[in-house]
C-alpha cells in the first residue's frame, strides 16, 4: 500500500474524536437528574406541579464514520448484493471486501462485476462467501462445493485475492454443532488446497449458536454493534474460535448518510495489509 502503517490506537482515539459513538451526555437527561429535596417539616404543603408529558425515547444515534487521509490504510467498507444499484459510499478507505454470493451459498452476487469494476485501481480488495450447512449429505464435501464454486465466480471476473472469507451467519441454515463445524473445516481445506487463507466472518453469539464456541485457529473478522464501538479496542482482543480478530466490522452511516459496513484493521502490519489483492 502507499501509505505507511497506522497503528490501532490512532486510529481509535481518531475516530472517537470525529464523534464515533456520540453518546448523550446524562446530565442533560431528564430522567437522569437528581430529585429535589423535600421541604421542611411543618413547612406549608406546596402545590403539586402539572404531571409532565412522558418522555420519548428514541434509539442513540448510529456512530458516524469518518475516514481520515492518515487512517486509510487501516479502514475499509464491505459490500455485496444489498448494495446493488447503489454508489459506493464516498468515504476514504484503505480496502474493500466484496461478497461473491447473493446471500446464499452457490448464488450470485449481481452486482460482483459492477462493484469490482468500481474498485479497479482504487482499491485492494478480498473476497467472502456465504456457508451454510446442508440438509444432508457429506457436510465437508458441501463446505469444499461452496468454495469451488464461489472460486469459480471469482475467476469468471478475472479478480483474484489471497484471502477468502467464510461468512458464517445466524441468516443461512444451519444444523447441529458438529455438522456446521465440519462445513466450515471442509471449506476451509479447500481453500487451502487452491493455495489461499480462509478466513471466518461472524459475531460472538453467532458464532457460539453455530458452532458451540468451536476453536478454529484462522483470521478473524469480528461483527460487533454499534453500542460496542467505542470499545473497538478491546473487540480486536475477544475474536472466535481461539483467535484475537484481525479485522473488526460495524455498521455506520457516514457524513453524507450513507448507511456502510465500516471494517477496521486491529492491526495494520505487511502481514495483514498483504491479505488484500489488487484488481
Amino acid at each position: 500500500m502507499a501509505r505507511p502503517p497506522v497503528a490501532l490506537a490512532a486510529a481509535v482515539v481518531a475516530v472517537l474524536a470525529a464523534g464515533v459513538g456520540a453518546v448523550q451526555a446524562r446530565a442533560n437527561d431528564p430522567s437522569h437528574r437528581a430529585a429535589q429535596a423535600p421541604p421542611p417539616v411543618g413547612a406549608a404543603p406546596t402545590a403539586r406541579p402539572a404531571p409532565r408529558a412522558p418522555v420519548v425515547r428514541t434509539a442513540p444515534p448510529r456512530p458516524v464514520v469518518r475516514f481520515p487521509e492518515s487512517l486509510a490504510t487501516g479502514w475499509g467498507i464491505d459490500v455485496s448484493w444489498p448494495q446493488c444499484h447503489a454508489p459506493l459510499p464516498a468515504v476514504q478507505t484503505g480496502f474493500a471486501l466484496v461478497g461473491v454470493n447473493g446471500g446464499r451459498p452457490m448464488t450470485g452476487n449481481p452486482c460482483l462485476t459492477d462493484q469490482l469494476r468500481a474498485l479497479r485501481g482504487h482499491l485492494p480488495v478480498a473476497f467472502y462467501l456465504n456457508l451454510a450447512a446442508p440438509p444432508s449429505g457429506d457436510p465437508v464435501a458441501y463446505g469444499a462445493k461452496v468454495v469451488d464454486d464461489g472460486l469459480a465466480r471469482i475467476a469468471g471476473t478475472g479478480a483474484s485475492a489471497p484471502v477468502v472469507w467464510l461468512d458464517v451467519e445466524v441468516a443461512n441454515e444451519w444444523r447441529d454443532p458438529g455438522t456446521n463445524v465440519a462445513v466450515i473445516s471442509g471449506a476451509l481445506r479447500r481453500l487451502a488446497a487452491h493455495g489461499l487463507v480462509g478466513g471466518v466472518y461472524s459475531s460472538v453469539p453467532m458464532w457460539q449458536q453455530i458452532t458451540g464456541g468451536a476453536q478454529l485457529h484462522v483470521p478473524v473478522w469480528l461483527a460487533i454493534t454499534g453500542s460496542e464501538v467505542p470499545s473497538l479496542r478491546h473487540a480486536c482482543t475477544v475474536g472466535l474460535g481461539g483467535n484475537t480478530a484481525t479485522m473488526v466490522q460495524y455498521v455506520a452511516i457516514t457524513p453524507a448518510q450513507q448507511i456502510v459496513d465500516a471494517d477496521v484493521l486491529c492491526r495494520t502490519d505487511a502481514g495483514v495489509l498483504r491479505m488484500f489483492g489488487r484488481l
